[in-house]
């Protein structure tokens, strides 16, 4: 019986950072003059303290931009920096997951999406993700409970219908996969992948 499997993947946030640019107007008659000097303060005010940055989303945003241009080793590296610093920063641990998972190693991409899922149950995509890892390392079992706790989230993703579906089949269940499977192809009629595990549950 031939299944299919949809990889779907965790997208990265994008950090946009917006500056606030004051533009300063000179009047005509203020140019040439020397500028006015003011008294020096005695009133002991201090100086306005500079916000400081937050070593861990610092970390964060250089992964992602390493990631998005194209260097997964360096920005795994920040990802692990960004977790030592903050173990508690589940979007480090998506990142670090997906870089895992496309380079093949699915054990570091389980351990990272387990973190994830962990760290928050109500995030759709750290438990789908967990369950793809899960499935991929043939861990049958533990896929299943991970795709139920994404489904339970969002119970019309296509991704996780699908995959769930073909891993019961995997795990010898098409009774239990049927109704996935019948539900994947009515969220994507024109999905290959959902016929072919539509006609695996049916077989």
């Amino acid at each position: 019986i031939v299944v299919a499997l949809l990889a779907g993947g965790c997208q990265s946030l994008d950090r946009v950072v917006y500056k606030n640019r004051s533009s300063t107007t000179v009047s005509k008659e203020y140019v040439g003059k020397p500028p006015a000097v003011a008294p020096p303060v005695t009133t002991g005010a201090k100086a306005p303290r500079q916000t400081q940055v937050d070593p861990a989303q610092a970390a964060l945003a250089k992964a992602e931009a390493l990631a998005k241009a194209g260097n997964p080793d360096a920005a795994l590296s920040e990802f692990e920096k960004a977790i030592e610093i903050n173990p508690t920063l589940t979007v480090a641990y998506l990142g670090a997951g997906d870089i895992y998972r496309e380079k093949g190693d699915y054990h570091g991409a389980e351990r990272n999406y387990g973190k994830a899922a962990n760290l928050e149950p109500g995030n759709f995509s750290a438990q789908y993700l967990h369950g793809l890892s899960l499935q991929l390392l043939e861990r049958f079992g533990e896929a299943v409970r991970a795709y139920l706790r994404a489904l339970q989230l969002r119970p019309d993703d296509f991704n996780a219908n699908l995959n769930l579906g073909t891993t019961y089949i995997q795990l010898g269940e098409p009774a239990q996969a049927l109704s996935l499977a019948q539900k994947a192809v009515q969220l994507n009629p024109s999905s290959a992948e959902a016929r072919t595990n539509l006609g695996a549950a049916y077989s």
